[in-house]
Formats: structure tokens, C-alpha cells, sequence
């Protein structure tokens, strides 16, 4: 997406950024947690964090970790900020 003058533009589409705050994306839903000082990348904590083994399988090794993704990313699991918690 690239912005011009307050408008988006996506391919031949013209978005206005008032209807980018209404998709259904990872910025918009309630589960999503900005990373930092970025405007592209987040946490999901829809669910608790997933676990990963380092290169060997001991205890010390192991981590868990929320998936990272783009503001623009989407998914079925779409919650609006405004919901309250379920």
C-alpha cells in the first residue's frame, strides 16, 4: 500500500484511510499488540505463546512466542478493538 494526499492506494484500489481503520485486519483487531516503534509489525495473543525448542531439547532451550505479523495481515480469529473481552 502506498499513501498519497490521505488516500491508500492498493494496486488499482483506492482506499480511504478511514475505511483502513473499519478492515478486518491485525491493526484493527483487539488481539494484536504493536512491536515497539513500528507501524508494520505486531504480536497475536489470541492464543497463548507457542512453544519452540532451541537446537537442543533441554529445558533452558525452550521459549515461547507469540506469532509476529504485518499490521495488514489478516485472519478468521478477526476481533474489532471495541469487543469486550469473551
Amino acid at each position: 500500500m502506498v499513501s498519497f494526499g490521505g488516500w491508500l492506494h492498493r494496486g488499482r484500489e483506492r482506499v480511504n484511510r478511514n475505511q483502513r481503520m473499519e478492515q478486518p485486519t491485525c491493526r484493527n483487531c483487539r488481539f494484536w499488540e504493536l512491536v515497539g516503534e513500528s507501524r508494520g509489525h505486531g504480536l497475536c495473543r489470541r492464543y497463548a505463546p507457542q512453544a519452540k525448542m532451541g537446537g537442543v531439547e533441554r529445558d533452558s532451550d525452550a521459549a515461547g512466542n507469540w506469532p509476529l505479523t504485518r499490521a495488514d495481515d489478516w485472519c478468521g480469529e478477526f476481533q474489532p478493538k471495541t469487543t469486550p473481552p469473551a
